[in-house]
């Protein structure tokens, strides 16, 4: 009996949640995506191009970048960290480039964020020798719609490795 009324009061809660506000929130946050997945596109081809300033321009000062190695580091280490990469290596083109929402950690609707999937080809300037590295990201934007956080998640340790 317990397990019956349990089940009618869950069910009613359910049945008198207002679908419009849920409607509502998942369209804004997947309008917001649908705007920042451009402009985390538009990153990708900056860095494919080598126009690393107008990347940096598109970030907060506030930045927050969770590296590969796992580190929270600021917008000015993020951005000696991209000129480092494109001293050492070049050719960059990320490929086969997936999009998806970010979503809030309460409803699970999408909240803005915008996570990538890829694959990124480059080669090391002084050797010659060439890479492949899947990657993975998840990117947060501040209330300007400039890039807040960035979380980055590829296999450091094999570049390192093939360097050797």
């Amino acid at each position: 009996m317990k397990k019956l009324l349990t089940l009618t009061l869950i069910s009613l809660i359910a049945a008198c949640a207002s679908p419009d506000a849920t409607s509502s929130k998942f369209n804004a946050g997947l309008e917001k995506y649908n705007t920042n997945v451009e402009k985390v596109d538009a990153e990708f081809n900056y860095f494919e191009n080598g126009d690393l300033q107008s990347m940096f321009d598109g970030a907060s000062e506030d930045l927050i970048w969770s590296s590969p190695q796992g580190d929270s580091l600021t917008k000015s280490e993020w951005m000696e960290g991209m000129k480092g990469w494109h001293g050492a290596f070049e050719n960059f083109k990320f490929t086969n480039r997936q999009y998806y929402p970010g979503v809030d950690d309460t409803e699970f609707l999408p909240d803005g964020g915008v996570r990538s999937y890829g694959v990124w080809t480059y080669n090391h300037k002084e050797s010659g020798t060439e890479f492949e590295t899947s990657y993975y990201s998840v990117q947060q934007f501040d209330e300007e719609g400039n890039t807040a956080f960035i979380w980055e998640f590829f296999d450091f340790g094999s570049i390192m490795l093939g360097l050797q």
